[in-house]
């Protein structure tokens, strides 16, 4: 074919289009609202669940103080012990975003980070960890009662109220593609050179 032989070039551009597309978008624009939207929420989710676990882990403790009912008493103190340890958790270990700077130089970073961040609090993990806290639960309550329906309405308020705490942690820079990781093609035509340039995330 000669000159007009078509040749393709494959390039794995490690972040390319990512880098043009995060530092072209304006300061006002959808990933910097997403950010700090998150921001704000991320402070709704640790106080609001450290507050409601513990008002929880009171309530509960009490109907455990003054029943007379000792397997009511074992699942009430059992409930209120976790409702203690998520109220810690929210409240020692919470999730942290920052907000995007003036100007936004460092929103590329931040998005990551939060990403990462809300990426934690979904993941498999925390679902597998809710679901064998709870399993544990049960058999404990049942094999200590032998009151397996109440083992089982305990251990399925205890998994929905992980869920929902999962389901209501902050997701907007997760859930949107602001961080490009997509694959792009891109056609490469020039006077010398005829290809593909195969850019994106990896």
């Amino acid at each position: 074919m000669g000159g007009n032989r078509l040749r393709v070039v494959l390039v794995a551009a490690l972040g390319m289009t990512l880098v043009g597309e995060v530092a072209a978008r304006p300061c006002g624009g959808a990933a910097a609202a997403a950010l700090r939207l998150d921001v704000t929420r991320a402070r709704q989710w640790n106080w609001g669940w450290s507050l409601t676990l513990g008002a929880s882990a009171v309530a509960v403790g009490g109907l455990a103080y003054y029943t007379d009912d000792a397997n009511m008493r074992l699942a009430f103190g059992l409930t209120a012990t976790k409702s203690s340890l998520g109220a810690l958790k929210h409240a020692l270990f919470p999730i942290r975003i920052e907000g995007p700077s003036e100007g936004c130089t460092d929103l590329e970073r931040k998005l990551r980070w939060a990403r990462s961040r809300e990426q934690k609090s979904h993941n498999w993990f925390a679902h597998a960890s809710g679901l064998v806290l709870n399993i544990a639960g049960f058999l404990y309550i049942g094999y200590a009662t032998d009151d397996w329906l109440l083992a089982t309405r305990s251990s399925v308020v205890g998994l929905a109220t992980g869920e929902l705490i999962i389901y209501t942690s902050p997701n907007s820079v997760r859930s949107g593609d602001f961080l490009g990781t997509g694959i792009s093609l891109i056609p490469m035509i020039g006077s010398d050179r005829q290809g593909i340039l195969l850019g994106g995330e990896f």
